[in-house]
């Protein structure tokens, strides 16, 4: 009786333990997921400049990023620094590329360093993310906290964020995929608080490239198509229809997790002899159907792509 008496009461502390081990992982969460939180509001509401570098596989690139909060705007004006003086400007993470060298502006394309604008922007929500603290280190001469912020549905990339203990600026970000391999990793190996502001773009040139968009989904409910499987954690958000190089015209929908997004496109049924592209963040995926070719392309995880077109 004595040793069943025992037992018993070592089921009962373990449960206890085990609710109490949840409780406290949840509570661990929630706090690192506040500090990263913390975080992108400093970063949205701060005036600063800071040069940054990618040292990922065989590339290497460095940038300035100028960044000022100015009549409830959040502007980013990115420059690469080897090369042409060229870059893009953002206004709330809508902008414009620009090449000074040739007194260029046009729409704004794909940069690898959009992510950190989107990651750290305030408005952006990590929906389905785990955030810890994976530990603390010096980097630049600068105490750093370590957050992991890990996707609950093992598919999405991982964020590592280096967060200054000083500042509560951001000092590094790397994206992981789910097979380990280090998609990008932006280094901040320069930072300058409370600057002289340099000559910021005129709010024209941002209102010249905010167009409205003629795609559909405005006036109308639009569906995922149904041969595609996408992942809960994404959500259908634009489609449309874009000319190829060949003259024929094809269909694509946008998928986003409010981070990243990719589009799936359409098109009349052709011999696929580039099947699939890993480029650093970027993944770009083609199947035929019976009648038609499928191309799933944006920054996700080669293994999201799979999974849509599977």
């Amino acid at each position: 009786m004595r040793l069943l008496s025992e037992t018993a009461k070592f089921i009962n502390f373990a449960v206890l333990f085990f609710f109490f081990s949840i409780s406290s992982a949840k509570a661990d969460s929630n706090s690192c997921m506040l500090d990263f939180q913390n975080m992108q509001q400093r970063f949205y509401y701060s005036s600063f400049e800071m040069n940054l570098s990618n040292a990922t596989g065989q590339t290497y690139a460095s940038y300035s990023l100028v960044h000022r909060y100015k009549n409830n705007s959040s502007i980013n004006i990115w420059k690469n620094l080897n090369g042409e003086v060229a870059g893009y400007a953002l206004k709330n993470l809508a902008g414009y590329d620009f090449n000074n060298d040739r007194n260029l502006v046009s729409p704004l394309s794909w940069h690898e360093t959009l992510i950190f604008d989107r990651i750290f922007d305030k408005n952006s929500k990590l929906d389905g993310y785990a955030c810890v603290v994976a530990g603390r280190t010096r980097l630049q001469g600068r105490k750093v906290t370590i957050l992991r912020l890990a996707p609950k549905d093992d598919l999405r990339y991982s964020y590592f964020v280096g967060k200054d203990d000083e500042s509560s600026l951001p000092t590094e970000l790397a994206v992981v995929a789910p097979d380990g391999l280090t998609a990008l990793r932006l280094s901040v190996t320069s930072l300058k608080l409370d600057s002289i502001p340099e000559t910021l773009p005129e709010d024209a040139i941002f209102e010249r490239f905010s167009v409205a968009s003629d795609n559909t989904g405005a006036e109308q409910k639009i569906e995922p198509w149904q041969v595609l499987n996408i992942p809960k954690s994404y959500r259908l958000t634009e489609e449309g229809r874009q000319a190829l190089p060949s003259g024929d015209l094809a269909d694509f929908q946008v998928y986003s997790d409010g981070i990243t997004d990719f589009r799936v496109y359409r098109s009349p049924k052709m011999s696929v002899t580039i099947p699939a592209v890993r480029n650093g963040t970027l993944s770009l995926l083609r199947r035929n159907s019976a009648s038609y070719e499928y191309a799933v392309i944006g920054e996700i995880p080669h293994a999201i792509a799979e999974t849509v077109l599977s």
